[in-house]
């Protein structure tokens, strides 16, 4: 509410548009409640709110805070991508950054994880800048209280079965009474490890530059000449810069101890996730690893205004929404041939009017959509013109310049949904 407040004053003085994104994730019981009110608050201030529903969805041991997090800044950049905007704030505050440079610190991350939550970053062609990063929760309550304003607290921040509300309740008042400014202290601590990873990688993209390395490997001659240390940063480095993730320090080395000892004319093979890394004739590349399924087959679509697509074929469902910013014409969608495809490689995507397009792989290793998720993701077309991409939005070139006919377009796959939602959904068969 704060940072809705802030970006309002702002952006009046600048001459600037504001929309207010909220991002529904299901997962409270008054999740419907907090929704109505971002929009009425909105509505108060004369500013859009787009709501958009996600359903985080967790195998295994997988945190239900990291898949939130994943579902939410995939929502939020599509959001941003169809509205035109580069330009993403969000609240994040000097808390969140104590909190998250002490549960980095416990898990054992080295200076990228003890950088904490950055102040700016890039997530595709979206600027995130979070400018609440150097004030307490304590500090926006107060400035809250100062307005008048009005704000809902989640109620399950008092769950201390989540580790970060235990540190929070628990272990950082204990930590703040025996070192007063304590959480102030870790936040300036991790602007101090920002700036020792950016020295980092400068020195890590300078070493790749000597091993011809790109987006499909590098020589591994000139890896071995460098010490151990700036071998491994080197692999971080291409790993975060080329590969757009970051694995394990444990598979890192165990990379580094199989390239980093036979001779170059060796051929090994080491398989990470859904990717394969091949040594031959002196070069390691990366290859994705073959699907065991044929790819989905191309699939003929017929929209007449329904808000939901299923489309079985592809494990998943395209929803379709109106109004809220440019789209594409209803009219023309109506009367237009549609397909969705499999990716064949270099298709191009333009999501925005400044900037020009781009392969898909680029944007999708850029919004760390990793290689696995990327074969079920659906491409829409109209005729041979590549209208969207399920993940990364709409092409520009195919919007409406009246945003109360446009529609833009979310994809939901089948593992990321409740089957019982929506039951008078259309399937559009192949």
């Amino acid at each position: 509410m704060l940072l809705l407040e802030t970006a309002i004053r702002v952006a009046r003085r600048r001459g600037d548009r504001v929309e207010a994104l909220h991002v529904h994730h299901g997962l409270s019981p008054h999740a419907d409640q907090w929704a109505d009110f971002c929009r009425a608050a909105c509505a108060a201030r004369g500013v859009t709110c787009r709501v958009v529903a996600v359903r985080p969805v967790r195998r295994g041991g997988e945190s239900l805070e990291a898949k939130a997090r994943e579902a939410r800044y995939a929502a939020l950049s599509s959001l941003c991508a169809q509205a035109g905007s580069h330009v993403l704030l969000t609240a994040h505050h000097g808390d969140d950054q104590a909190e998250t440079v002490l549960l980095n610190l416990a898990r054992g991350a080295g200076v990228a994880g003890l950088q904490g939550i950055a102040e700016r970053r890039s997530l595709g062609s979206l600027l995130v800048l979070r400018p609440f990063l150097r004030f307490s929760a304590a500090e926006i309550r107060a400035t809250l209280g100062t307005l008048g304003a009005t704000w809902i607290e989640d109620e399950s921040n008092r769950n201390e079965q989540f580790r970060r509300n235990a540190l929070r309740h628990r272990l950082l008042p204990e930590l703040e009474a025996l070192v007063p400014g304590a959480r102030a202290n870790l936040g300036r601590a991790a602007g101090q490890a920002a700036l020792a990873q950016q020295v980092l990688d400068e020195r890590g993209l300078d070493d790749l530059s000597n091993l011809a390395a790109d987006a499909s490997g590098f020589q591994v001659a000139g890896l071995r000449a460098l010490s151990r240390p700036r071998a491994i940063n080197a692999l971080r480095t291409w790993f975060r810069h080329y590969r757009g993730h970051a694995p394990s320090a444990r598979f890192i080395e165990a990379l580094l101890g199989q390239i980093g000892s036979p001779s170059p004319s060796a051929r090994l093979v080491l398989q990470h996730d859904a990717e394969r890394f091949v040594l031959e004739r002196g070069r390691l590349s990366a290859r994705a690893l073959a699907s065991s399924a044929e790819p989905p087959p191309l699939t003929a679509l017929r929209w007449d205004g329904e808000s939901v697509l299923e489309v079985p074929a592809w494990g998943g469902r395209i929803r379709f929404e109106n109004g809220s910013s440019r789209g594409l014409p209803a009219a023309w969608l109506r009367s237009a041939t549609l397909t969705l495809r499999a990716r064949t490689g270099g298709e191009r995507l333009r999501l925005a009017r400044d900037r020009p397009s781009r392969s898909l792989k680029n944007l999708y290793q850029e919004s760390g959509i990793p290689l696995i998720k990327r074969r079920r993701l659906p491409l829409l077309y109209a005729d041979d013109s590549l209208l969207w991409a399920a993940g990364l939005g709409l092409d520009v070139r195919m919007l409406s310049d009246d945003p109360s006919e446009g529609f833009t377009l979310h994809w939901e796959s089948l593992d990321e949904r409740d089957p019982e939602r929506d039951p008078g959904a259309r399937a559009a068969g192949s």
